[in-house]
């Protein structure tokens, strides 16, 4: 029995949900690993953003900034998909624009190398989370996207 077109869009959503959400739970359980990991060593984790109070980053506010950030990048890698040719090249292009953006924050707010350090690292874990399980599910769920090495001169 064929499938429709729409069966296997809404196959392909749901995968790409399952990977996204993957990837920001792994991202939150690794991120919390170097939080804890920072504190044991003596990180303050102190952070004073502009004409604000200092405050402590918690352990839930790692949690939230790995999950959301996370689920937002797999929507926005859903509409690329939806209406780009090549979506995972225009999403590694905005990640790493967005992952250097996003390197200001800790350098300018935190109180201490440490805590920018780790956040940091943070930073680091939240992109390769989101990237490599989107590449994955690239290559295995939208076959014939992948160019072999030997054909890619062929497609310029």
């Amino acid at each position: 029995m064929a499938t429709s077109m729409r069966e296997r869009r809404a196959w392909r959503v749901n995968r790409l949900w399952q990977a996204g959400s993957l990837a920001a739970v792994i991202a939150a359980v690794v991120n919390v690993a170097v939080y804890v990991a920072a504190r044991a060593l003596g990180t303050p984790f102190v952070v004073q953003p502009p004409n604000r109070d200092p405050s402590e980053i918690s352990a839930g506010g790692v949690i939230v900034f790995s999950l959301v950030p996370l689920m937002i990048a797999t929507g926005i890698y859903g509409l690329l998909r939806r209406f780009t040719r090549r979506p995972l090249r225009v999403f590694l292009l905005l990640a790493v624009i967005v992952f250097l953006l996003l390197l200001i924050p800790p350098l300018v707010t935190a109180q201490d190398a440490a805590t920018a350090a780790a956040l940091i690292l943070m930073h680091v874990v939240a992109t390769v989370a989101i990237l490599v399980p989107l590449a994955l599910l690239e290559r295995s769920t939208f076959p014939g996207t992948h160019v072999p090495r030997r054909h890619a001169k062929m497609r310029l």
